[in-house]
């Protein structure tokens, strides 16, 4: 593209980043959510007994499976959670940020 003036230059550089813009925005919200699997591990089995009940009352399933320590001697759960939302993924992010639990997550696309 040429032009004489630095004006019609301006004017073209801000309207394409406008429809850019415009464009990311439409595709963001007409997308569908990419969900993942959140497989979800601790050695505090209180605190994995909180997420079951934080994801029940969030309505995110969920599956718990009994599991073990490294060392083999204390029991605990394993927490599989299907979030089917982008909310529902960043809720279980904000549950695990939040606690002062080490966490091991695994997170797989659905």
């Amino acid at each position: 593209m040429s032009a004489e003036s630095e004006l019609a230059m301006l004017v073209v550089a801000i309207a394409g980043g406008v429809g850019c813009s415009l464009a990311c925005f439409v595709n963001e919200k007409l997308s569908k959510d990419r969900t993942y699997v959140n497989v979800i591990m601790s050695d505090d089995l209180d605190e994995m007994k909180r997420l079951i009940d934080f994801l029940a009352q969030h309505h995110i399933t969920n599956v718990a499976t009994d599991s073990y320590t490294l060392n083999w001697n204390i029991k605990t759960i394993t927490i599989t959670a299907y979030p089917e939302t982008k909310a529902e993924s960043r809720l279980i992010n904000k549950f695990i940020e939040e606690s002062d639990t080490k966490f091991k997550r695994v997170i797989q696309p659905a």
